[in-house]
């Protein structure tokens, strides 16, 4: 076990989105530059297949599909880990998801990494 902590920059449910409740892409570019700039380690942006109503009244129901987020994220950054928070694997088939996963990585020169979670 490292004795080193790394730093994360979380995507937060329903803070980079502009007034009219759309996502804004220039400002979570943005900051996660500036995340990457003043040392941070990792992205973390949270795979949310399907957001339940009662869900995107109280958080957000702006949820943007997370490897096509990192891809866009790999490529104006140089350094910074990008991250999966909490895949959620039986929502997804294998195969193709297996191929985004190598796909971001070798886009990102090897920063891609994921976290799983199972659905009940």
């Amino acid at each position: 076990m490292s004795s080193t902590l790394t730093y994360g920059l979380s995507l937060r449910h329903g803070v980079m989105t502009n007034p009219d409740g759309s996502f804004d892409t220039e400002g979570f570019a943005d900051l996660v530059r500036h995340g990457e700039a003043v040392g941070f380690d990792h992205v973390l942006v949270p795979d949310h297949v399907f957001v339940p109503e009662y869900w995107g009244k109280v958080i957000t129901d702006v949820w943007l599909e997370p490897f096509a987020l990192l891809s866009y994220l790999a490529a104006i950054t140089s350094r910074i880990e990008l991250v999966v928070a909490c895949l959620v694997v039986p929502y997804r088939q294998p195969f193709i998801t297996a191929k985004s996963v190598a796909t971001l990585d070798q886009l990102s020169g090897g920063r891609a990494a994921l976290g799983s979670c199972l659905a009940t």
